[in-house]
């Protein structure tokens, strides 16, 4: 159509895309995830040593449990997904693939977030901290199939550079989650439980914030934007 005989200029390209509100919607989850999966690998071990005691070791185990259980999480709804999507030979209905990415990431992130809020004051036993911790990363693999995919549903030929933008802006939350919480525990002098709620009650409200935008703002569909030819050769595949 009229639509695919339009060209634009890379910039004219990278402003429709940076003034999209579905496209912020995944830049925002992609660092409310990774700020969770940091805060996670980075300060439970610690937090497992200095709250029941733990050695090093056992709190290295206990914490590859958490991470196993996403990976399966993940690996199965994708499955389940594709399975589900593939029994309908024509293509999605307009508004599906929203529904199924909003319903994804609704969980995979309002979920671990209540459970994170909840962690310090509700852990009373190492078997409940681990098992609250596994049910929160089991829960996140969800945004798998939600945020971490949807820059293929909104312009499959520039997929691969919106993905390398948002995980760019993702991973600073490494960053700042090392710093930050740092900096929580040196004022509370690293053994007051007053201090690790704080570091929990941050992850849990900028994971809350993320899931709730991406309810507000993202879309499953293909973008405008999309469908117009760029005037250079990088992104014309």
């Amino acid at each position: 159509g009229e639509e695919e005989e339009r060209q634009s200029s890379p910039w004219e390209t990278a402003k429709a895309v940076m003034t999209a509100k579905c496209f912020w919607a995944i830049m925002v989850n992609h660092f409310a995830f990774d700020y969770f999966a940091y805060t996670l690998g980075s300060w439970g071990p610690s937090w497992l040593m200095q709250r029941f005691g733990l050695t090093l070791s056992e709190a290295g185990v206990l914490s590859v449990l958490p991470a196993l259980s996403s990976m399966l999480v993940t690996l199965g709804s994708g499955a389940a997904i594709s399975i589900m999507l593939g029994r309908n030979k024509a293509a999605p209905k307009v508004g599906v693939m929203t529904r199924v990415r909003k319903v994804n990431q609704a969980i995979g992130m309002l979920v671990p977030a209540a459970i994170i809020f909840l962690l310090p004051t509700e852990a009373k036993s190492v078997g409940t901290a681990v098992l609250l911790l596994v049910v929160a990363s089991a829960a996140s693999g969800l945004c798998m199939s939600g945020h971490h995919v949807n820059h293929i549903d909104l312009c499959p030929r520039l997929a691969p550079i919106l993905y390398g933008v948002t995980n760019t802006f993702a991973n600073t939350s490494g960053i700042f989650t090392n710093l930050l919480s740092g900096a929580i525990l040196d004022e509370h002098k690293s053994t007051s439980d007053a201090g690790w709620q704080t570091v929990f009650y941050v992850s849990s409200a900028i994971q809350a914030s993320g899931g709730i935008l991406y309810v507000a703002m993202a879309s499953g569909e293909l973008q405008p934007w999309s469908l117009v030819r760029p005037r250079c050769s990088w992104a014309s595949a």
